[in-house]
């Protein structure tokens, strides 16, 4: 059984005249650092709210700054799934949000001759590899001519494998294994 009085005002709570505010998450990748840009529908940055990024499988917790930007470092050890996900859970002024980004594999960018045999000609060429040995199965330990040999070669920091800085082969006799182009 209800009963009304007449007259009387009943409490109104803010949220409740008010609906939260839709938002969107703008993600990006730059080398090592991944951003997630929170905004309202209507582009403007929301400050001092808290992204969850999930990388790997683990999550990662940053607040967004006065333009709206949250961002972490990565480290590209054993990485195998190059994408991410940044979520705002929301509150009771904001709608919660979430977007997908991709993380960019390292590159390695070399001019040098052919230093395998790969070609007769003895030009030298610029060339951009994934910066991954694929003896060690690591990513970011490929270096630029670390031995100073004249044609230039690409060398693992962590196995000390040599490839070809024009094809990426490897130099050992008869190997079959190339560094990963572009």
């Amino acid at each position: 059984m209800l009963i009304f009085v007449i007259g009387m005002t009943m409490p109104m709570v803010a949220g409740d005249l008010f609906p939260a505010e839709k938002t969107k998450i703008i993600t990006k990748a730059k080398g090592k650092t991944l951003y997630a840009t929170l905004k309202t529908a209507n582009n403007e940055p929301i400050a001092g709210k808290k992204i969850r990024f999930n990388v790997k499988g683990k999550n990662y917790y940053r607040l967004t700054n006065s333009e709206g930007v949250a961002s972490i470092k990565i480290s590209y050890s054993k990485m195998k799934n190059w994408k991410f996900k940044a979520t705002f859970i929301g509150d009771k002024q904001y709608q919660k949000s979430s977007k997908n980004g991709l993380i960019p594999k390292p590159k390695i960018t070399m001019r040098s001759h052919p230093s395998c045999g790969c070609t007769k000609r003895y030009t030298p060429r610029t060339r951009t590899f994934v910066n991954y040995c694929p003896n060690c199965h690591r990513y970011c330990t490929l270096l630029k001519n670390p031995k100073h040999v004249y044609e230039k070669e690409f060398t693992c920091g962590h196995c000390d494998s040599d490839f070809c800085g024009n094809c990426g082969k490897e130099k050992m006799n008869h190997s079959r294994k190339y560094l990963r182009k572009n």
